[in-house]
C-alpha cells in the first residue's frame, strides 16, 4: 500500500488554491495615463481582453465633471499590460451618477447602480441590462424586496452566477455608517437584504464587496480601527454552506493597502488583482499586482523493499521530496524501527533496518506545506507450508515435557512464538510434533499429539494466546528430520538406516534420535478473524494415555 497525502495551509485565499508566497510589483495600469479623471470599479471580463471601470471628475461625463459615468477599453497588448484609449459607455450613462456593480459570466449582462426607472433616473437601487447583437439594451430594475435605502451612499456587487447580490448602504438595522448585507436569488426571486455578522460589519463603515468566483471568500473596505489608511481592503473567509457565516476579516496588508484610501477591490480570471487608490496623487486611480505562491510541495515513494524472511529487519524505503522552500523537516511514525538517511546530495531519503509494518513520513518545509507519504513493508509471502525458522523445540526421550538446558532451551523458542504471535494478532499457525522411530506407531502418534499439546497449553493457558490460532498435530516417527551434511550442501534424512549406523557411538546415536523429538511451528494463513473464528476443540486441551 503506498498513499499520498498532499496538504497546504492557505494564507491568503484567492481564485486558485494555493500558498502566497508574496505579491508581486503593484503597478497603475496604462489607461490611468489618458485621463487625470478618477478612476474607480474596476471589473475586467472573463476573457481578460475588456476593463470597465467608472470615472469621476472627468469634463467629458454627459453629466459633466462631478457626474460619475462607466467607461471601457479593450486589452491592446497583453505581455506589457497595455490598455486602449477608454470610451464612454454612452448607451448606459445618464446626467446622474452611474457605475457598474457586476457582470454575468458571459460578460452579455452587465448590472449597473441605479434603478434607471424613478423620476430623472434618481431612483436608488440596481439594473441589469442585455448585450443583444452587440448593443446594450435599455436597463431595466431589479426588484430587491424590503430594500429602502435612504442615505446618499450605497453600492452593490452582483456575483457572475447572477444568483448572490452584496449590498452596502445604511439600513435599519446598521450597526455604522454603511454595512454590508447580501441578497440570495431562488426560483427567480430575490430575498429580502440580510444583515452580515457583526465580525464583518463595525460601528464604521464597511464598502465595495466583492466575492471570489468561488463565493468562499468575501473582500470590501472598511475604516475600522486597525488598518493603515483612510480605508483598507480587508478579507473573510466563509466558514460553512451558510453565506451568513464568515470568519474573522483580515487586512491584506501593506503591499496592497496604502496610508491613503483602498477599496474597490477586483480578481480577474487570471488571477489579478485589480483595485482603487489614491496613494499617489488627489484622485484615486487603477492599481494592479498578482500573486506569487510558493513551489508546491510535493513528495513520492521511489521503492519499497520488503523483509526477507518473517521477523526480519532489513525491509526499507525510499522516497524523494520535490518542491516546497527548503529546509525540509520529516517525521516518522514508526520512530523506533529503521534509520532515515539522506541519499547523496539529491533529496531523496532512506529509512533502512526495518521490520515489516505500516511507515508514514510527514514532510514539512520551511513555510507550512505539508505532504504525508504513507508505505507499507510486507513479510514475505505466506504459503501454506511456510516454516517460522525458531531455536529448537525438544522434548525428552517418552515424554512430552520441554528440554531445558545450556544447549536447547525449548521455553525460550515458545517465549520467542509468543511474542511474534503477539504481534501479528491475525496470524494462524500449526503446531506439529514429532517422535524418533523407537516404539510402535500408534504409541508414538500418541506421544506426538501430547507434545503438541503441551505447546499449545503453554501458550494458551500460561501466555493468553486465543486458542482458536493454534492447531496442534502429532505426526508421530512419519517425518523424520533432514539435515545437511557438513561438507556439502546435501540433506541427510535421520530415518533408521541413518541413524542405526551409529549404535556403538551411544553419544550421537541418541543425539540423532533427540533431533526427531522436535516440534516445529508453520505459518496456516494471516485471516485470523476473532468475531468469525469457529471454537477450539476441547480435546486439545486434554492429554492422551500412553498405551
Amino acid at each position: 500500500m503506498k498513499l499520498y497525502l498532499i496538504a497546504s495551509f492557505f494564507i491568503f485565499p484567492l481564485l486558485v488554491k494555493g500558498q502566497l508566497w508574496k505579491f508581486s510589483e503593484v503597478k497603475k495600469i496604462s489607461l490611468n495615463r489618458y485621463s487625470g479623471a478618477e478612476k474607480s470599479a474596476p471589473f475586467v471580463c472573463s476573457s481578460g481582453n475588456e476593463i470597465y471601470f467608472v470615472q469621476t471628475f472627468e469634463k467629458k461625463n454627459k453629466g459633466g465633471k462631478f457626474d460619475q459615468d462607466i467607461y471601457y477599453s479593450k486589452r491592446a497588448d497583453s505581455i506589457n499590460e497595455l490598455w486602449s484609449l477608454p470610451k464612454n459607455l454612452n448607451l448606459l450613462n445618464n446626467k446622474f451618477n452611474n457605475g457598474i456593480v457586476g457582470l454575468s459570466q458571459n460578460n452579455n449582462t452587465i448590472y449597473l447602480l441605479g434603478a434607471y426607472g424613478g423620476e430623472k433616473d434618481l431612483d436608488k437601487g440596481i439594473s441589469y441590462s442585455k448585450k443583444i447583437n452587440g448593443k446594450w439594451q435599455k436597463p431595466i430594475k431589479i426588484h430587491i424586496p424590503d430594500l429602502i435605502i435612504k442615505g446618499n451612499n450605497y453600492g452593490f456587487y452582483m456575483h457572475p452566477n447572477e444568483k448572490i447580490l452584496l449590498i452596502n448602504y445604511k439600513g435599519p438595522d446598521t450597526y455604522g455608517r454603511e454595512d454590508l448585507y447580501i441578497s440570495i436569488k431562488q426560483n427567480n426571486l430575490w430575498s429580502s437584504p440580510k444583515h452580515l455578522p457583526k465580525k464583518i460589519n463595525t460601528d464604521f463603515y464597511e464598502i465595495s464587496p466583492f466575492l471570489s468566483i468561488t463565493t468562499d471568500t468575501l473582500y470590501f473596505s472598511s475604516n475600522r480601527n486597525g488598518g493603515s489608511g483612510s480605508a483598507d481592503i480587508y478579507y473573510s473567509v466563509k466558514q460553512s454552506a451558510d453565506m451568513l457565516k464568515w470568519s474573522k476579516p483580515k487586512n491584506l496588508g501593506k503591499h496592497i493597502n496604502s496610508s491613503r484610501f483602498d477599496a474597490y477591490f477586483f480578481i480577474d480570471s487570471k488571477n489579478t488583482m485589480y483595485w482603487s487608490s489614491n496613494r499617489e496623487s488627489k484622485y484615486s486611480e487603477i492599481y494592479s499586482c498578482n500573486p506569487i505562491y510558493y513551489p508546491t510541495l510535493s513528495a513520492f515513494i521511489e521503492e519499497t523493499k520488503d523483509v526477507s524472511e518473517f521477523g526480519g529487519r532489513d525491509g526499507s524505503v525510499t522516497f524523494s521530496v520535490e518542491g516546497g522552500v527548503k529546509p525540509y523537516n520529516i517525521y516518522n511514525s514508526n520512530i523506533l524501527n529503521g534509520t532515515l538517511a539522506k541519499e547523496s546530495i539529491s533529496e531523496s531519503y532512506k529509512l533502512e533496518g526495518c521490520k515489516s509494518g505500516v511507515y508514514s513520513f510527514e514532510i514539512i518545509d520551511s513555510v507550512g506545506q505539508k505532504v504525508v507519504l504513507i508505505d507499507t513493508i510486507k513479510e514475505p509471502p505466506v504459503q501454506e507450508l511456510l516454516k517460522i525458522n525458531l531455536p529448537e523445540i525438544r522434548h525428552p526421550r517418552n515424554k512430552w515435557t520441554f528440554v531445558q538446558n545450556e544447549s536447547i532451551k525449548s521455553l525460550d523458542s515458545l517465549d520467542y512464538l509468543f511474542l511474534l504471535l503477539l504481534k501479528h494478532p491475525t496470524l494462524k499457525i500449526e503446531l506439529s510434533s514429532h517422535t524418533d522411530s523407537r516404539g510402535s506407531d500408534h504409541r508414538n502418534q500418541i506421544l506426538s499429539n501430547n507434545r503438541a499439546k503441551a505447546c499449545y497449553k503453554y501458550l494458551v493457558e500460561q501466555k493468553g494466546i486465543d486458542a482458536r490460532r493454534i492447531i496442534p498435530v502429532g505426526k508421530g516417527e512419519k517425518s523424520p528430520l533432514k539435515i545437511k551434511k557438513s561438507d556439502s550442501t546435501e540433506l541427510i534424512e535421520l530415518n533408521d538406516s541413518y541413524i542405526n549406523q551409529f549404535k556403538n557411538n551411544t553419544e550421537k546415536f541418541e543425539d540423532l534420535h533427540q533431533l526427531n523429538r522436535r516440534t516445529e511451528i508453520k505459518i496456516l494463513n494471516r485471516n485470523f478473524n476473532p468475531i468469525t473464528a469457529s471454537p477450539a476443540p476441547d480435546s486439545y486441551l486434554i492429554y492422551e494415555k500412553l498405551p
